[in-house]
């Protein structure tokens, strides 16, 4: 996925997208704002997407531009991030809409950490009982 549909995606859950479905031109700074805020929600939900993929390696990748390529989870990038992103670009216009956004943000990660599945190892006991 491109950082450009992450950003189509929050744009379309605040409304604000064209009649064309294009860019609203009121909403310049919007896109300005944009690559820097996917920033932040990839390296705030890196854990996660390292749960998912089962890689402890994975790393936060720096978006320039809309133009780059997200490399988290589809499950991520699809039913989380927009939400983050959409909570984020609105925040200092619409502090209603903002906390309607953070809130099924921080849910669809709850949701989402409900799905993730720990491994199972044997525990190697290390305390001996000693009676």
């Amino acid at each position: 996925m491109k950082a450009k549909e992450l950003y189509d995606l929050a744009t379309n859950l605040l409304g604000v997208r064209s009649i064309d479905d294009g860019d609203h031109p009121d909403c310049a700074d919007y896109l300005n704002r944009a690559p820097d805020l996917i920033g932040v929600l990839t390296a705030e939900t890196l854990y996660l997407d390292r749960w998912l993929k089962k890689d402890s390696e994975v790393r936060a990748v720096y978006i320039e531009s809309l133009e780059d390529e997200l490399t988290q989870d589809e499950r991520l990038c699809y039913g989380v991030l927009p939400y983050g992103l959409a909570a984020l670009l609105i925040a200092d216009e619409d502090t209603a809409i903002y906390k309607l956004m953070r809130e099924h943000y921080l849910l669809a990660i709850r949701r989402l950490e409900e799905t993730v599945t720990g491994r199972a190892h044997p525990i190697e006991d290390c305390y001996r009982y000693h009676g």
